[in-house]
């Protein structure tokens, strides 16, 4: 153990205290706001301590033993202390540093692969298709005035005509009926004269009187008579107005030819028109039957 009464040898067990890591743990601990300590490297000095060491000689030993002003107690009990410091700290300067504890190394998980967005494929515009081109439409007057030659063309298409196709058969399905009725009344009117003809001619075999000329010529004059009644009281009427209405659902539907009239010609006219129609009609109800 050193001498702790010569300078010389407490100068130097400083040095070496300077120099240990255990010093530097124990007497250094630097803050963040501080820059690290500098650590001087031992120097080889001469035997015989300058100023500035015996300096800090004495500081050290003011901190390691009280000052003989404040100090009460007998020198031999602190000697004892100054030699038990003295030895704890050769026993530090002796000892192996420890090394440092590495650094912990963090582990970091990897992160997972970013997915992939595929960009939505823009929409395809809609692009309407083109209208259909229109057929040149001639004013309802001007077919009013067409030849039947000029009709024929424009006839052949009312057959794709659904529209039409269903009125032409309500139209043809009332002149039917309405027919029919006309003819049962006129068979009426003359089975009710073949029944008074019977009638006369028995009653003129019964009397052994034959029938006169005159009395055939009467009944024959009232029979005639009564079938004209019949025919303008009833047929031409119903006929006119089926006419009619013919001439106006065709009209609404730019048949050509066709408007209300009753003059013979135009009437004779569409009459050619109602019988191409007609046949256009019947090929296409054969068609689908």
């Amino acid at each position: 153990m050193s001498n702790i009464n010569d300078p010389a040898s407490v100068l130097a067990l400083l040095d070496q205290l300077r120099a240990s890591a255990a010093y530097n743990d124990i007497a250094t601990i630097p803050s963040e706001t501080q820059a690290p300590p500098v650590i001087k490297e031992p120097s080889v000095e001469s035997d015989e301590p300058s100023a500035s060491d015996e300096k800090e000689v004495s500081e050290l030993l003011e901190d390691i033993v009280p000052a003989e002003t404040t100090s009460t107690e007998p020198e031999a009990e602190i000697t004892p202390n100054i030699s038990s410091s003295i030895s704890s700290l050769l026993s530090k300067l002796t000892a192996p540093p420890q090394p440092s504890a590495p650094p912990a190394v963090r582990h970091y998980s990897p992160l997972p692969p970013t997915p992939v967005i595929q960009p939505e494929p823009e929409p395809v515009p809609y692009t309407p298709p083109p209208p259909p081109v229109p057929r040149p439409s001639i004013p309802q007057h001007d077919r009013r005035s067409m030849t039947f030659q000029q009709a024929l063309p424009i006839l052949a298409t009312f057959g794709d005509n659904d529209d039409f196709r269903e009125d032409y058969l309500k139209l043809k399905s009332d002149q039917e009926l309405m027919e029919k009725v006309l003819f049962e009344e006129r068979e009426k009117i003359k089975r009710s004269f073949e029944d008074k003809v019977k009638v006369a001619t028995s009653r003129a075999q019964i009397t052994g009187v034959n029938l006169s000329a005159f009395d055939m010529q009467a009944m024959q004059s009232k029979y005639v008579k009564a079938l004209d009644r019949h025919a303008i009281d009833r047929v031409l009427p119903a006929w006119d107005g089926l006419v009619a209405k013919q001439q106006d659902i065709f009209e609404k539907h730019c048949v050509p030819t066709m408007f209300l009239s009753k003059d013979k010609v135009v009437r004779s006219k569409q009459q050619k028109v109602i019988d191409v129609l007609d046949g256009i009609m019947q090929v296409e109800n054969d068609s689908v039957l």
